[in-house]
């Protein structure tokens, strides 16, 4: 009895100790493992323009893109177009199909009062809710009112930094006269509801507590004039967040430190500072350098607590914290250096992460592009060349697959497309036709074959956008998670500021997860909603008195535009399925039902699809 229970236990306990110890081509399998199981989806959406008035239609062409490759993908038939306002609620929504060809391509007609000011369009599809939102595409846009030429608001707030409620005026001005309106039974809302106010000469005053807002908006309606006005302070207060290279900061070795300052409203915030010890010696001195981000060099001691002295270009100071350094942890370093990136490992003055060497993982959305061992003394060389442009995510690995440091970087190689756009003549008249010959080559010269789509633009009326293009959501944006400010100033020119700009970004912006730490210990994720390939309706039939389920209820779906007449039954749950259809969207359904024999006395449920 007793050597079969010894049996058993090895046979159990030998399995365990094999799994233990993870080979690089065994961390490169498994990320790829989970990669094919959890495929991702990413969109960009083309607008005619970035600028719209209340009554104008919004109209876009959307790319649907497989996330490993960015070509095109045509699982999901459906994408779901939202305008948000600046209150986070949606105020129009489309649903569009695939053409014949595969094309996402529609509009979304603003109406005619649609209150001034920020908002926001996002578009995503059924299966990219299983990454959550902060994955689905988005890209602010304008409104202004037809009055927004003759009328314009101006707010001021009174407060400073760190008070918690701030007092704010806000007038109207006839911007022909210039002069002031006087406010009258207006109305003024924040994100939850109506705002008190009290009028003087002509202007309206009210007070709030920005701390309890989500949205740092205010929305002021005035007869037919609306228009959201964000709140500001003359004196905004602001964080500093301190982030070091690789996520660790090991004790004793030169180790680089990014920042990146915020003021309240999620905007960058340009400062300088100091960093002192505990003992107020001061250690080294930095500034922001771009968009609120920045570095420093330092060899933090184990032991000693440092914080950092801001002080904003509105003078205002802040002290913060520094992470503590410790003794027992290791993190990347990444430089770029003539078309490669030397990676190597720093580790604090008592290494004890036994057993070496370590694993060195490279992966670009999710495709494995290097796993190799990697000593603390020996950097890895890995040229760019042959990657495609995009975020490279550097992972380090302990030889039983923990994550010990990660680290981001972005290639940026010659591989994109070149647009050839030749006129057919150079100057033309009044409404004179114009002809234009659109080609486009890869890096060789060759020609490219494709679906495409352009806007046209009077420069005179506003500027073409080239901050939110596909280049920066497919290859930078969408890779990252977070507000960017302004993208497209990385990929305006190769000088190396801009280099060093975008690696700020790489070393202080959170990034998207691709399921890496579930996938090293086999607990592989996978997709709870599938790709949506039909539409359907959807819902049940209860009793009106006590609730109770009806079986064999008869649904009847009716869409008159059609000539559709259908008829389903609920299931044994009282549940009906009314799938698979295909309609455009806007169509309208009549939808009855009627127990099984024949009362109306039932209440109907219809099931939304999405949130």
């Amino acid at each position: 009895m007793s050597k079969c229970i010894y049996f058993i236990l090895l046979a159990v306990i030998i399995p365990v100790f094999a799994q233990a110890q993870l080979s690089p081509d065994l961390v490169a399998t498994r990320l790829w493992q989970q990669t094919c199981l959890f495929p991702n989806e990413k969109i960009y959406l083309h607008t005619d323009r970035s600028l719209y008035m209340g009554g104008d239609t919004l109209w876009f062409r959307a790319y649907l893109v497989n996330a490993i490759n960015n070509q095109p993908e045509k699982t999901s038939r459906y994408i779901y177009t939202e305008l948000v306002n600046p209150f986070s609620k949606v105020v129009k929504r489309v649903k569009i199909k695939q053409d014949v060809e595969g094309l996402f391509y529609g509009y979304l007609p603003l109406d005619m009062d649609l209150p001034g000011g920020e908002y926001t369009v996002r578009a995503y599809t059924r299966y990219m809710e299983n990454s959550g939102e902060s994955f689905f595409f988005r890209k602010p846009v304008r409104v202004v009112q037809a009055l927004g030429k003759s009328v314009k608001a101006e707010v001021d707030f009174s407060g400073k930094a760190g008070q918690k409620q701030v007092k704010g005026v806000v007038c109207l001005k006839n911007m022909t006269s210039r002069q002031m309106i006087k406010l009258e039974n207006v109305s003024f809302f924040d994100e939850k509801g109506k705002i008190d106010y009290w009028t003087e000469d002509g202007q309206c005053h009210f007070k709030i507590t920005p701390d309890d807002y989500k949205q740092k908006v205010v929305k002021l309606e005035a007869a037919n004039f609306q228009q959201f006005l964000p709140v500001d302070l003359p004196e905004a207060d602001y964080h500093v967040a301190f982030l070091p290279e690789g996520g660790n900061l090991p004790a004793g070795v030169l180790s680089k430190m990014a920042f990146k300052a915020l003021n309240s409203w999620g905007q960058s915030e340009e400062v300088s500072g100091i960093v002192k010890d505990e003992s107020g010696n001061v250690v080294c001195k930095f500034q922001t350098t771009h968009a609120g981000m920045g570095t420093f060099n330092w060899i933090p001691e184990a032991g000693k607590k440092y914080y950092a002295e801001c002080t904003s270009e509105a003078g205002v100071t802040r002290r913060f914290d520094l992470p503590v350094a410790h003794q027992d942890v290791v993190s990347l370093n990444v430089i770029e250096n003539r078309g490669a990136y030397v990676v190597s490992i720093r580790g604090g003055q008592s290494l004890n992460e036994p057993p070496r060497p370590f694993t060195l993982l490279v992966h670009e959305r999710g495709l494995p592009l290097l796993a190799q061992e990697i000593d603390v003394e020996k950097p890895v060389r890995i040229k760019q060349e042959g990657i495609a442009s995009g975020v490279l995510h550097f992972v380090l690995l302990s030889s039983v697959g923990n994550i010990l440091s990660e680290r981001l970087a972005f290639v940026k190689n010659d591989d994109q497309a070149c647009l050839l756009l030749r006129p057919d003549k150079g100057t033309y008249g009044w409404r004179e036709k114009v002809n234009l010959s659109v080609a486009l080559q890869d890096v060789s010269g060759n020609p490219l074959t494709g679906s495409f789509s352009v806007s046209v633009t009077d420069t005179k009326d506003l500027l073409p956008d080239s901050t939110y293009t596909i280049y920066t959501s497919l290859l930078l944006t969408s890779e990252l998670k977070g507000y960017i400010e302004e993208p497209g100033w990385y990929f305006y020119s190769d000088e190396p500021f801009r280099r060093e700009g975008l690696d700020l970004l790489m070393l202080t912006q959170g990034w998207r997860s691709y399921r890496l730490e579930q996938a090293l210990v086999t607990d592989y994720q996978t997709p709870a909603i599938a790709p949506e390939l039909y539409q359907r309706l959807t819902g049940d039939v209860k009793r009106l008195v006590g609730n109770k389920v009806v079986k064999g209820a008869k649904v009847t779906v009716n869409i008159p535009d059609q000539g559709v007449l259908e008829e389903v039954k609920t299931d044994e749950e009282g549940c009906f399925d009314f799938s698979p259809f295909e309609f455009p969207d806007s169509a309208l359904y009549s939808v009855h039902a009627v127990s099984p024999k024949g009362s109306s006395n039932v209440l109907l449920s219809l099931i939304p699809q999405h949130n």
